[in-house]
């Protein structure tokens, strides 16, 4: 799998393509600034889709 050469996002676009070309479906995550690129590129399509727990504790 080979996106590095012809992908020109953001590094949280590029983890999140390619979670979606190896079929990842659910990706669970809490609030966090450092982390915020990637929240924008799973908002951008339909998989994979971001769950976010009720609270550290409870994502775990």
């Amino acid at each position: 799998m080979k996106i590095w050469n012809t992908y020109t996002g953001h590094g949280g676009g590029y983890l999140v393509e390619v979670l979606r070309r190896l079929g990842i479906a659910h990706v669970f995550s809490v609030p966090g600034a450092q982390i915020l690129s990637i929240w924008d590129a799973l908002g951008n399509g339909p998989h994979p889709e971001l769950i976010v727990p009720a609270g550290e504790w409870k994502g775990a």
